[in-house]
């Protein structure tokens, strides 16, 4: 299970550039373009299966592993480990007694060689890893950027042209237009 903490501080695209695709000229629908830029870049994660900007989320898992590996791409950093001992009393792992391995495939946390991890208690979620993701802060840290922003583009367009069609419940995967897919497909893999 992974939860959502920071939220990336910059998107993408801004809202001059997606209006001007959009050939939108006024600022009534303003609020709405930028909430629709923003879940335009969900969608095209959610496709891809990593994250593009900087962001910060929590990894959950029932029990420690070695390897531990967060399932969140690309991983930047580990803030903290935190687990549920036996008595359920939350527990900081040191820093000092795992590595952290970004330059790896998913990327994996492993013990240092003279210690393991601790033993968690039986709890679901029991162990917690704060974790820093994306390719970095800004956009031009995005690989593949062009092809990326057109994605995000044609998603935008999907959606304010039909937003009246959109339901809270569809999954914003289901959003992503053929011709966004086709672009994508290659970079699924890609991490």
């Amino acid at each position: 299970m992974i939860r959502l903490v920071t939220a990336p501080t910059v998107e993408p695209i801004l809202l001059t550039p997606a209006k001007l695709y959009l050939k939108v000229d006024n600022t009534t629908d303003d609020t709405l373009i930028t909430e629709m830029i923003k879940a335009s870049r969900q969608a095209i994660e959610d496709y891809l299966g990593y994250k593009l900007i900087t962001q910060t989320w929590d990894y959950f898992q029932d029990e420690f592993t070695d390897p531990l590996i967060p399932n969140i791409y690309p991983l930047q950093s580990v803030a903290w480990i935190k687990y549920q001992d036996a008595d359920n009393v939350t527990q900081t792992v040191s820093a000092s007694d795992y590595n952290v391995f970004t330059n790896t495939f998913p990327a994996q946390i492993k013990p240092v060689v003279t210690t393991t991890f601790p033993i968690e208690g039986d709890y679901p979620a029991a162990v917690n890893v704060r974790c820093v993701v994306g390719f970095g802060d800004a956009t031009a840290d995005i690989p593949q950027l062009e092809t990326i922003l057109r994605a995000i583009k044609l998603v935008l367009g999907e959606m304010y042209e039909n937003r009246e069609n959109v339901q809270p419940s569809h999954s914003a995967v289901k959003l992503i237009p053929n011709c966004a897919r086709k672009i994508l497909m290659n970079l699924r893999s890609f991490h």
